[in-house]
Order: C-alpha cells, then sequence, then structure tokens
C-alpha cells in the first residue's frame, strides 16, 4: 500500500517521496515465566513496528509477525525452556525498514527445582537457607528463579564430608544460582580407621576377620568403618597352636571382636609345636654329639626340644680313645648322620666303644702266657683285644724241664711283660729246653748241632727254643767209627732231630777200630812173648785185637837153655823189645835159639 502510495506521488508530480524507515536499534530480549519481553528503541519515521518471533537462528522476518504500535512488546504463551529468537522492523508509509539484530531469550518459571542427592558410604545430612531442603527427609525444593540457594553439609558423628558434585564443587559453602533446575551431590565418606594384626611367637598361623578385609598371612592390615564391630578368627598351622591375643578384652583362644572407635592393633600369639628329643648313651667309650638345628650339643645324655615338623640332623663325633659304633632308635641306624623328622617325642641311643687294639703273643712253646686283665692264656700263638689305655700285665709259666728265657718284641727282659694298649701290640715269649749230648763207646770223635750250641768232644748241653727241631751231627775222630745214637726222635746215620717239647739226653756212641795183632814163634829154641797193653800171651794167646794208633810193646822171654835171636816182620828188629802201632793189622816173628 505504502509503495503504491508513493508510485502515486511522483506520478502526480507531489511532494518528496516517503521513504521506509531505518532498522530498529536497542533491542532487547527478557524473558520471564512463559513470557519474554522484547525492548526497543524509537525509530525515527517509524509510524509502528513488527516483532518477528522464530524458535530458529537467524530466520529473520520468516518468524511469526506481532505488530505493535509501542516499542515493547511482552510475547506471553511461550514454552519455559524453548530458546526463541527475536527481530524487530519498523514500519511507516515509506515501507518496512531491514530487520534489527537478533536477540534471543529462553522463558524459564518464576521458581527453580533443587534436587540434592547423597553418595559415599558415610552419613550426614544437607539444610538449604533458604530453607527448604532438610536432607535426609526432604531432598527436593523449589526456589525462586535467580535465587542464591545456600547449601550446609554436616557429616554424621561416623563420617566424614567427601565435598560437592553436580552444581557445586569442592568442600567449601555450596551456593548454586536458581536460574535453572539445579541438581546438588554431597557425599559423605564414612570415617575408617586402620585394624593391624601383628603375628608373634614361635608359631605360625593365619588371622581372618569379619567383614572380610583381613587375610593374613597375605594381608595383615585392613581399614573398617568407625563403629562397626570387627570378629578376628585365628587358626594356627599344623604344627602350631595359638596362645591368644594381646587385646585385654579379648581373654582365651577364641575369635576376638574389637569395636573400631580407632586405629586398632591386635596381636596374635602362635607357639609351635614342640615335641623333646632324647639322645641316650651306650657302650664304654665316649664322644659329642651335636644336631642341626642347633639345641643338642652334649658328651652324655641329653635332650632338646624341637618344633612339629622339623628334621632334625644328629651327628655323632668319638674321643681320641673311642669308636662310633651306630645310632639306634627313632628310625636311625648305621653309622653316618641321624635325620629325625619331630612329629612326636623321639628317643636316639648313640653307641660309642672304647678303641680296642690286639695284643698278640707267639710263643717258642715250653710254657704258658697269661694275662691281667684277662684274655691271654696260651701257649705257641694267640691274641686278644684290648681297650685303649688298658694296662697289661703277662705272665710267663714254664712247663716241666722248660726255662723261660726272655721277651721280645713290646717287652724285654725276663721279669713280668707290661704292655699299655694304646695302639696294637705284639709280644714273643721265649721258653727254653735242654739238649744234653754225652759220648760213649771206645771211639772218639764230636757232636755239633744246628742251630748251633752244641760242639763237643765230650758231655756237653745247651738250651734251644721251645718247639726247635735240633739236628745233631756226629764226626768220629781218624780212630773210630760211628755206632749210632740214642734219646733222639730220628736218626739217619750220623746225623739225628731232635724236636724239643721236652728235656732231652742223647747219646753219642763211638767205635775204636781195632787191628790184630799176631805173633808167631820160630827157632829150635823156646821161650814166650807178651804185649803191653796186654793181650799177648803167647804161649797160650799168640794173637790179639788193639784199637787203631796203639803203641803194642812186644816183650820176648827165652825159657831154659834156649836164647832170643830177635824179631822180624812189621819193622822190629832186634833182640829188644818190638813196638809195634796198630795202624793196620800186623803180624810178628819171634825167633828163638837153642
Amino acid at each position: 500500500m505504502a509503495a503504491c502510495l508513493l508510485s502515486l506521488l511522483a506520478a502526480c508530480g507531489g511532494s518528496d517521496p516517503v521513504v521506509p524507515p531505518p532498522a530498529p536499534t536497542g533491542v532487547a530480549a527478557t524473558p520471564g515465566d512463559g513470557v519474554v519481553g522484547v525492548r526497543w528503541s524509537a525509530t525515527a519515521g517509524a509510524d509502528g513496528y513488527t516483532v518477528y518471533r522464530s524458535t530458529s537462528s537467524g530466520s529473520g522476518k520468516a518468524g511469526t509477525a506481532v505488530q505493535v504500535n509501542a516499542t515493547s512488546l511482552d510475547q506471553a504463551g511461550l514454552t519455559n525452556g524453548v530458546t526463541y529468537y527475536f527481530v524487530v522492523t519498523a514500519v511507516n508509509a515509506g515501507g518496512e525498514s531491514p530487520p534489527s539484530a537478533e536477540v534471543a531469550a529462553t522463558p524459564i518459571p518464576a521458581f527453580q527445582p533443587l534436587t540434592l542427592s547423597e553418595a559415599g558410604t558415610g552419613g550426614g545430612t544437607v539444610t538449604s537457607a533458604p530453607a527448604g531442603i532438610d536432607c535426609g527427609a526432604t531432598c527436593a525444593a523449589s526456589f525462586a528463579t535467580g535465587s542464591t540457594v545456600t547449601l550446609t553439609a554436616t557429616p554424621d558423628a561416623t563420617s566424614n564430608f567427601a565435598g560437592w558434585s553436580g552444581a557445586c564443587t569442592g568442600t567449601g559453602a555450596c551456593a548454586p544460582v536458581m536460574d535453572g533446575p539445579r541438581s546438588v551431590t554431597a557425599t559423605f565418606t564414612r570415617i575408617t580407621h586402620e585394624v593391624t594384626v601383628v603375628r608373634a611367637g614361635t608359631g605360625g598361623g593365619a588371622v581372618t576377620s569379619s567383614p572380610a578385609g583381613i587375610d593374613c598371612g597375605a594381608t595383615c592390615a585392613a581399614t573398617f568403618d568407625a563403629g562397626s564391630l570387627v570378629t578376628l578368627t585365628a587358626t594356627p598351622d599344623a604344627t602350631s597352636t595359638f596362645t591368644g591375643w594381646s587385646v585385654a578384652s579379648c581373654p582365651g583362644t577364641g575369635s576376638c571382636t574389637v569395636s573400631i572407635d580407632a586405629a586398632r592393633s591386635v596381636t596374635a600369639n602362635f607357639s609351635r609345636i614342640t615335641f623333646d628329643l632324647d639322645v641316650t648313651w651306650s657302650g664304654l667309650g665316649f664322644g659329642t654329639v651335636t644336631s642341626s638345628p642347633t639345641g643338642i650339643n652334649c658328651d652324655a645324655s641329653c635332650s632338646a626340644a624341637f618344633v612339629s615338623g622339623q628334621l632334625v640332623t644328629l651327628s655323632a663325633v668319638p674321643g681320641a680313645t673311642s669308636d662310633f659304633v651306630g645310632w639306634s632308635g627313632g628310625g636311625c641306624s648305621g653309622t653316618g648322620t641321624c635325620t629325625v623328622t619331630m612329629d612326636a617325642a623321639k628317643s636316639i641311643t648313640v653307641t660309642f666303644t672304647r678303641k680296642s687294639y690286639a695284643l698278640t703273643l707267639s710263643s717258642t712253646g715250653g710254657g704258658t702266657i697269661t694275662s691281667s686283665p684277662a684274655g691271654i692264656s696260651c701257649g705257641a700263638t694267640c691274641a686278644a683285644s684290648f681297650n685303649h689305655g688298658t694296662v697289661v700285665t703277662l705272665t710267663p709259666t714254664a712247663d716241666p724241664g722248660a726255662t723261660f728265657a726272655g721277651w721280645s718284641g713290646a717287652c724285654t727282659g725276663t721279669g713280668a711283660c707290661i704292655v699299655n694298649m694304646d695302639a696294637a701290640k705284639v709280644v714273643t715269649a721265649r721258653f727254653v729246653y735242654p739238649v744234653s749230648v754225652s759220648l760213649s763207646g771206645s771211639g772218639g770223635g764230636q757232636v755239633a748241632s744246628a742251630p748251633a750250641g752244641i760242639n763237643c768232644g765230650s758231655a756237653c748241653s745247651a738250651t734251644f727254643d721251645g718247639g726247635t727241631q735240633v739236628t745233631l751231627t756226629a764226626t768220629p775222630d781218624a780212630t773210630s767209627s760211628f755206632g749210632g745214637w740214642t734219646g733222639v726222635d730220628s736218626a739217619a746215620g750220623n746225623t739225628a732231630t731232635v724236636n724239643l717239647n721236652a728235656a732231652r739226653a742223647v747219646t753219642a756212641v763211638f767205635a775204636r777200630n781195632t787191628f790184630t795183632l799176631s805173633v808167631t814163634r820160630s827157632g829150635a829154641g823156646t821161650g814166650s812173648v807178651a804185649s803191653s797193653p796186654v793181650g799177648i800171651s803167647c804161649g797160650a794167646t799168640c794173637s790179639a785185637t788193639f784199637n787203631q794208633g796203639t803203641a803194642v810193646t812186644l816183650v820176648a822171654s827165652p825159657t831154659g837153655a834156649s836164647t832170643f835171636t830177635g824179631w822180624s816182620g812189621s819193622g822190629c828188629t832186634g833182640t829188644g823189645t818190638c813196638v809195634v802201632t796198630m795202624d793196620a793189622a800186623r803180624s810178628v816173628d819171634a825167633n828163638f835159639g837153642p
């Protein structure tokens, strides 16, 4: 219409045409409860205004239009919470101005809801100023839009206020401005105290809690809510017993209930089950027994306690004069270490014996040897063992006819033999028998012995070790021959043997060698011949036997009117005596004349 009027005036040659006014300025939108008040400044040349409303920004004059003649418009019937966009144009006869700058506003209710939530493990109350919130009981209220509400959190006796979340943060004052719905969470945490369990004593075991938290072994400390009751239960391991708590309110060995009104430390005492290990001694020796682990260290019967299930190794060390024989009892044997498992009381016997050494006795025979202390009582060869350090006295007793000749080896002399048994010892006892040799017969010679001792040409004797076999050899002299033995055990020719198990008397017989001296008488006369040594007495006996080497003197005696005229034969001549040496058979003639 205005454009048409302008066109007509121009055509009719009237006054200057009317132009549209400029766009309004100073446009502002103020939200209210379901209403937005739009205000602007008056625009020069404007006959009226158009307000355009849209829910989309940038819509310009495409929105809902409302014509007004004032510089304000209260748009009612709007939806709270929806943002509305407004532009304003000015209108006159010249037309409509361009749109103003866009303004926006969101209608808000007169009251805004404030919702309070409590969170966390603790407890407490939240109140508001102005009043309305009292949570616990009332946790939601509405407050005038734009007002400031101050919330105060008060924890209960067992809790701490941990802070705000939502429309407030931190732990200070919470004062949200109620320019819209507000939600605030107050977090209360339960005050907790730590309960610490200490396991003490020689034993072992576990402690658990109800409610759960402590599982000691692995977890020996946990926190629990203040004011709660925590029950602790102790369970000893297989090798232990539970002996009680450190808390005065928990006597005995049952469960322990503690009130969590502060940090608590509770000691559970476990004692290791122990068994006695007894070591007893046996035998005449001595030594020491030690244990690993330590506990046993003794050189006489002793005892120590070891924990149940423990492996105990016993070691035995004999003394310098003793030998370790072995173990018995408790499943141990042999001479190594003894290892026992302490699942019950055990008794072990350790046996040490005195070191013993052999005393070996040899004898030539001819007597007996006895010992003090007893053990040796023998003849030829014997042995006995005596404990280390024993002083053994040996006493010889000769058989009849024998003589004790002395000791050799560990003893000397002919007195008592005293032996200190600090090692193996060997002693030899000599008994001797006499062997006497006599020579008989007409001959002569010598007798010698092997072994040496006898070497004589007349009666002689010597002593030899008992049991010795003595060989005797007879050697006749040049004028004799050996005739035989008496008193020997065996003989072969001029050799004989004698076994010395008694005193022996032996005779060696030597016979003199003899030759015949024959005398003949010849001639016309008569007479006699006699010999010195006697034998020849001729007349009657004109022949005799004489020992070899004998010098036989012959004397001729004529008879009557006869005369002795001389000798012949065997080297004899003349009329004196005739001396004949008998180194062979001889023949002599004595001549007698008238």
